[in-house]
């Protein structure tokens, strides 16, 4: 009922990543719980736009269209490490998974709001885990996002993140150890 895959991609004599992964088919259960929704303040149309800089953020997520509901930008010296936005892409996305691994992976470490001035931050783990996989992605469908900054010491962040399409409903948890250099 389940199937579990492993990788590694190795370069100069070393493991440069790791990649795991479980597939597994829908089962019957008395078990059932939705996680809750971590609701957004605004609508797509009153986000604030988030705009791709190059050189600046990532270059992927120009075809990634952005809007920043709650939470204050990365390098502002906020207080809170928090953020919620909404995300669509720009153009059809063919795979439904690769499409929303995209969408979790353009937006920023929540730590990187607590900065001054521009840093650097690298991703050191990622998991995570389809709730309700969508058979299509559509361009034109916007899907929300929340993220939250939950342990920070050391230089590094953990970061725990989910993704709802506009009907509400969760699609995609995420949660992310990040090296953050500043």
């Amino acid at each position: 009922g389940a199937t579990q895959l492993a990788g590694e991609l190795r370069q100069q004599g070393g493991v440069r990543t790791r990649v795991s992964a479980l597939y597994g088919r829908p089962r019957a259960s008395r078990l059932a719980r939705t996680p809750p929704l971590e609701t957004l303040n605004l609508p797509p149309a009153e986000s604030r736009v988030f705009p791709f800089l190059p050189g600046v953020t990532p270059d992927f997520t120009q075809h990634i269209a952005m809007r920043w509901a709650s939470g204050a930008m990365p390098f502002s010296g906020a207080s809170e490490a928090s953020l919620s936005g909404w995300c669509q892409h720009r153009t059809a996305a063919t795979d439904p998974a690769t499409a929303l691994l995209g969408l979790l992976d353009a937006w920023p470490c929540p730590a990187l709001s607590l900065l001054t001035a521009p840093a650097p931050a690298s991703s050191v783990t990622w998991h995570v885990t389809f709730v309700h996989l969508p058979e299509r992605v559509d361009p034109e469908r916007w899907w929300g996002y929340t993220s939250r900054v939950t342990s920070l010491a050391d230089g590094f962040a953990h970061m725990a993140s989910q993704l709802s399409d506009d009907g509400g409903r969760v699609v995609a948890l995420s949660e992310q150890v990040v090296a953050v250099y500043g």
